[in-house]
């Protein structure tokens, strides 16, 4: 029987605490900083149609270039292996082509355009909600949790070895919210 729920999205997110416990860790991908090798040929055509909200239109001849700088910049980035793994050179085609049209209709980009765009960004690991989903870390983060766990651990001990001297100090650190 298959396991979640009746939605791609339903149920909870994966827990970035369990990684770091070392729960489900075998489940995670870890990603390099950046991505060293050349940016596959551009898979979509090149020509299509912008029509703006004012009647106006203009050629892909007029985007294609920064349909090129988004493709280059998003093949040096750490999820780039993982698109080719998984073959996902077209969707990462599809994000750079809406992200150039949502650019260039910014006064007139439809609801669903912006849907779309933030859509995609998730299915490819491009936010962090994304990250999650797909079961991707940097693999800097661990570096960065080790090394925050080793700081905080001194931090703890010497705030049991040390008693308090007044009420104050029994809540050195806490922080309080104000209520809505």
């Amino acid at each position: 029987m298959a396991r979640g729920g009746a939605r791609a999205r339903s149920g909870p997110q994966p827990d970035l605490d369990a990684f770091a416990r070392e729960f489900d860790k075998g489940e995670w991908a870890l990603l390099p900083a950046t991505w060293e090798y050349p940016a596959p040929d551009w898979p979509l055509n090149k020509y299509f149609l912008v029509t703006f909200g004012r009647g106006e239109d203009a050629t892909s001849d007029n985007y294609h270039d920064r349909e090129l700088e988004h493709w280059n910049k998003l093949w040096t980035q750490g999820q780039a292996p993982m698109w080719l793994i998984n073959k996902q050179e077209t969707a990462v085609a599809l994000y750079c082509r809406t992200l150039t049209l949502v650019e260039a209709t910014m006064g007139s980009a439809s609801a669903p355009l912006l849907s779309e765009l933030r859509r995609a960004q998730e299915d490819l690991g491009l936010s962090t909600a994304g990250l999650a989903r797909n079961k991707w870390r940097f693999a800097q983060q661990d570096e960065i949790s080790v090394a925050a766990a080793e700081k905080a651990e001194p931090a703890k001990k010497s705030r049991a070895k040390k008693p308090a001297d007044n009420v104050t100090d029994l809540f050195a650190g806490v922080t309080v919210r104000a209520s809505s």
